[in-house]
């Protein structure tokens, strides 16, 4: 007797029914589920800075970001295995973008019909672009190995990415209640060694306080890579800033833990402003 077809019939049904139960509880009690839908729009809207949050993102001018020069970078002499691909990623809008990311896609000679192409995603980019500015970035296509195949002549890319948030609030005059939005803030990464192959992220930085209000804190969202196959560490440190109205002050600390890393260190780093208070 196949047990094993007996196993997973069981597991379909067991798995068949709980759909069916889930749908009919929903169905029971959709009145009340649509009433709580309600209030949580309500409190979004009434309660929270939400929409004006989702305004100025609106209001990004996406149509002055742009991406120029892509480049697909062969390897080993051959035109057929791509690993990574450099583009020009211009950012002529009114506030940073990060998170940035293409999506590419490319032809080779195992495409079945001719025209058809093949997406492929790149890994994100650690930093960010500001606004009026351009840069040139190499994007890791698979941090595994190769792209077989691949034509590195036919690439075509766009860009994603996300916009920062409280630039984005500023540019837009919005009025929140958010002291991330009024301050301006400088940070750039360092790295400490702590042992072979072990080194521990840092942080050096200003605040600006362009509020009415005393800051006593500051917390940092920040992104290391830790090594050539794209693992991460995503330290979220918090320092103590005592900043007047007007004044301005720097900071300087270790971020998270010791890290298991390459040689000279982390990859890559960055780090943006998350909250202050």
């Amino acid at each position: 007797m196949n047990f094993s077809f007996l196993i997973r019939w069981i597991r379909l049904t067991i798995i068949l029914w709980t759909i069916k139960q889930l749908i009919i509880v929903l169905w029971q009690n959709k009145w009340k589920l649509a009433g709580l839908f309600l209030l949580y729009l309500g409190y979004y809207y009434f309660f929270t800075d939400g929409p004006v949050r989702d305004r100025a993102v609106a209001a990004f001018q996406r149509d002055k970001v742009a991406i120029m020069n892509v480049t697909a970078q062969a390897d080993h002499d051959s035109i057929r295995m791509v690993r990574t691909v450099q583009a020009d990623i211009s950012n002529q809008a009114q506030a940073g973008i990060q998170d940035i990311y293409l999506e590419c896609s490319y032809t080779s000679p195992k495409t079945p019909t001719e025209g058809e192409r093949t997406w492929v995603q790149s890994e994100r980019y650690v930093g960010k672009v500001d606004a009026g500015t351009k840069q040139r970035i190499t994007f890791d296509l698979d941090r595994k190995g190769y792209l077989m195949g691949a034509n590195a002549n036919s690439f075509v890319c766009s860009p994603k990415y996300t916009v920062v948030q409280q630039e984005i609030l500023k540019a837009e005059n919005a009025k929140i209640d958010d002291m991330a939005t009024q301050v301006d803030v400088h940070v750039t990464t360092g790295q400490e060694k702590k042992a072979e192959n072990r080194y521990r992220l840092t942080v050096n930085g200003s605040i600006t306080n362009n509020s009415k209000k005393d800051i006593g804190e500051i917390r940092l969202a920040c992104t290391a890579v830790r090594d050539i196959y794209g693992k991460k560490a995503y330290p979220s440190p918090t320092f103590k800033v005592r900043v007047s109205p007007g004044e301005t002050k720097s900071f300087y600390g270790p971020v998270g833990w010791d890290e298991n890393t390459e040689k000279d260190g982390f990859v890559s780093s960055s780090c943006y402003v998350d909250k202050v208070w």
